[in-house]
């Protein structure tokens, strides 16, 4: 197909492919003739039962192509594809983001242009495109397709647009059975196309690391600290993250963030991504000093992975918080769910015997299932009614429960909390049975929820609460700037935004490039010092490591304007996020997050070679239930 563009005739075009199939088939276009290639985003308005059925399409400068006869045929109006257009125009700027970092398609006018795309059936995005390039005042139009159907071919020229294609079948059928090799091109295929293709359109590497290199604050002294602490001091909640589950660093950080924000910020308490029952032992002995020492507390932590909350890391920073501010410590997570019915029933125990009988009662349900949690969601297909009703009753309980004198106000809360776990773990559970991302959804929901209960109960009449978070990246960063909501995830930080006010909540995400790590080759498997290979060429990662080489640092951070919502650091690019099971031989195994870094968090904190946490205990017992299912995060 390139051979047959007259190279004479279009020496100075632009090549403008239409993604993401008909990159490939550019970039063999643009390197024929010499000149640049950039792409031009396009996208189809399905219909709302048949997604590929094509009631027209929309460019990214919004001009809209109707396909009449097939509007007619589904009975609607242009006027009804509005909602259709602004949902692709959405997309379209998630791609401009991929793509171009976030900028506009140079003017094309007095330009000669040349559409290319891997094939044309209906042609509903390829008059989009012409649309637009009309729009525009190119001064000359040329579509370039391996093959076309030959009725669409005849509406292009038509349209007064020259059409250079190879094959125009009789029976067009699809376009895919026209190639040996028709598979999926992928994002990151069209970014090399884009780097390889044409000098005009590569992205530099460099450029990109000296553009971070400008904005990176130095993080080696006590003084590096001071404007992040400055951002953060007045929000409501602040969020900080990790790209692993093992990494030393993290943990040191979040601890001296947390410290100055609870000895200076009046910060009320910090909640990590962990189990209440086990966190709250470690808040009665910061607050009453129950244990001979946090770690003494720590080796009683069972649930796998251990070495999340029992580790050198969190130890030193209880032991400061029961010495100096004595900040309260509580557990997020859900997974405690049998342990979690045995707190109710031991502080019923205390108060009201009676209540405890009837707690106990309710809670056989789950006898059969030998505190095995696989085993009752297992049993919900056969018998979706399940142990539901049980566990909703025992909070009803617990709440309705009076007050009596004597009552500790922490334990009463406690357990009230734990009654509420039981009620969402069955949930959880229940919705494993639908997907990864129903169970997920029900996980995150239950955080905000108890970060909310947190910030009611510790706020007061001069004083509105503030709260901070521990969680992994894949929880705190905002859900919408990854691919999580594509795939119908919401998470902790995005659900904070949309529930308290962007303005009022701080997400701070965490990155290494390199180092050791602590993680297991397997659920519930032998907890490991691993090696944390170099990031992978083309991510956030790579792109800070660089960075911090030209600054000459070992760490540093960025604040995100709200002008960074577009421009370089709006960029989708990988960054890496590591559970707690993990294979260095396998890096690509689900380990990048597809991320607009500037969207996704409001700062961000790169460690460029880090170190493993330090575990109180190796070898430990290996839960039924790993927490952090199912993505180890």
């Amino acid at each position: 197909m390139a051979k047959r563009i007259e190279k004479s005739e279009w020496k100075d075009a632009v090549v403008l492919a239409l993604p993401r199939g008909g990159v490939p088939v550019a970039s063999a276009v643009a390197k024929r003739l010499g000149v640049p290639l950039q792409v031009l985003l396009v996208r189809k308005l399905g219909a709302p039962l048949q997604p590929e059925f094509a009631l027209g399409a929309v460019a990214e400068d919004g001009s809209v192509w109707v396909n009449a006869p097939a509007l007619r045929y589904e009975g609607m109006k242009p006027a009804d594809l509005e909602s259709i257009k602004i949902r692709e125009l959405s997309r379209i700027s998630e791609q401009k983001s991929k793509f171009r970092g976030g900028q506009d398609l140079a003017s094309m006018r007095g330009r000669k242009v040349i559409l290319v795309d891997d094939g044309i059936a209906t042609g509903a995005t390829v008059f989009a495109a012409i649309e637009a390039m009309k729009r525009q005042e190119a001064s000359k139009i040329a579509v370039a397709v391996p093959v076309c159907a030959p009725s669409t071919a005849r509406l292009i020229r038509a349209e007064g647009v020259e059409l250079i294609d190879v094959i125009e079948p009789e029976r067009l059928a699809s376009v895919g059975m026209w190639y040996e090799d028709f598979s999926q091109v992928e994002d990151e295929e069209v970014l090399q196309e884009l780097e390889g293709a044409s000098p005009h359109a590569k992205r530099n590497p460099s450029r990109l690391a000296h553009q971070i290199a400008e904005r990176l604050l130095p993080l080696q002294s006590e003084e590096d600290f001071a404007p992040l602490l400055a951002r953060l001091r007045s929000k409501r909640v602040v969020m900080l993250g990790e790209s692993t589950h093992g990494t030393s660093e993290f943990y040191q950080l979040r601890a001296k963030i947390s410290s100055y924000l609870a000895q200076n910020e009046g910060f009320s308490f910090v909640a990590v991504e962990g189990d209440w029952p086990a966190a709250f032992r470690l808040n009665r002995y910061v607050k009453q000093g129950a244990g001979k020492s946090a770690r003494e507390v720590m080796r009683g932590f069972r649930r796998w992975p251990t070495w999340m909350w029992a580790n050198e890391e969190v130890a030193g920073f209880i032991e400061e918080q029961r010495k100096g501010s004595r900040c309260p410590f509580y557990g997020l997570d859900i997974y405690s769910f049998f342990e979690s019915m045995d707190c109710v029933i031991e502080y019923a125990e205390k108060v009201n015997p009676f209540l405890s009988r009837l707690l106990k009662q309710r809670y056989s349900c789950f006898e059969p299932f030998e505190r095995d949690e696989f085993a009752y969601a297992r049993s919900l297909q056969r018998f979706p009614e399940g142990c539901a009703t049980e566990v909703l009753s025992n909070l009803e309980s617990i709440l309705k429960e009076r007050i009596m004198a004597g009552d500790d106000p922490e334990e009463r809360f406690s357990a009230e909390q734990n009654a509420r776990i039981a009620v969402n773990a069955e949930n959880y559970y229940r919705a494993m049975l639908a997907s990864d991302e129903s169970s997920w959804n029900v996980r995150d929901s239950h955080m905000l929820d108890t970060l909310d209960l947190l910030l009611s109960r510790n706020q007061s009449k001069n004083r509105p609460a503030k709260g901070i978070v521990w969680a992994h990246n894949t929880h705190i960063g905002d859900y919408r700037a990854t691919d999580m909501a594509r795939a119908g995830y919401v998470n902790l930080g995005g659900l904070a935004r949309q529930s308290m006010g962007a303005a009022n909540v701080a997400l701070v995400g965490f990155g290494t490039h390199s180092g050791r790590v602590v993680a297991s080759h397997a659920w519930g498997g032998r907890e490991q010092i691993l090696p944390l290979p170099e990031a992978d060429s083309g991510t956030w990662d790579s792109y800070f490591h660089e960075a911090l080489k030209l600054r000459g640092w070992r760490q540093g951070y960025v604040l995100f304007e709200e002008a960074d919502r577009e421009g370089v650091f709006a960029e989708v690019l990988g960054q890496r996020a590591i559970g707690v099971v993990y294979h260095p031989g396998h890096p690509a195994r689900g380990n990048l997050v597809p991320t607009s870094l500037s969207r996704r968090y409001d700062a961000f904190v790169f460690v460029d070679h880090t170190s493993a946490l330090h575990s109180l205990h190796g070898p430990h017992d290996a839960g039924k239930f790993p927490e952090t299912w199912p993505r180890g995060v």
